[in-house]
C-alpha cells in the first residue's frame, strides 16, 4: 500500500485540482454572477493575449 499514496497525490494534484478550481471560479467566486465569456472566467490567458496585442 506504500505506492498508493504517491499515486493518489499525483492524481489529485494533476487532475482533480484544476477541475475543482474551475468549479470554484465558475460557481462560487464573488464575481461569478456577472456574465463573461467562459474562457475569461476560467483563466487569465485571454486577458494576457489581449493585453499583449493591445486590443
Amino acid at each position: 500500500m506504500e505506492i498508493a499514496s504517491p499515486v493518489l497525490a499525483a492524481f489529485i494534484t494533476f487532475f482533480l485540482f484544476p477541475v475543482l478550481l474551475a468549479v470554484k471560479r465558475l460557481y462560487f467566486h464573488p464575481l461569478s454572477r456577472y456574465n463573461v465569456p467562459l474562457l475569461w472566467a476560467l483563466t487569465r490567458v485571454p486577458y494576457m493575449l489581449a493585453f499583449a496585442t493591445d486590443s
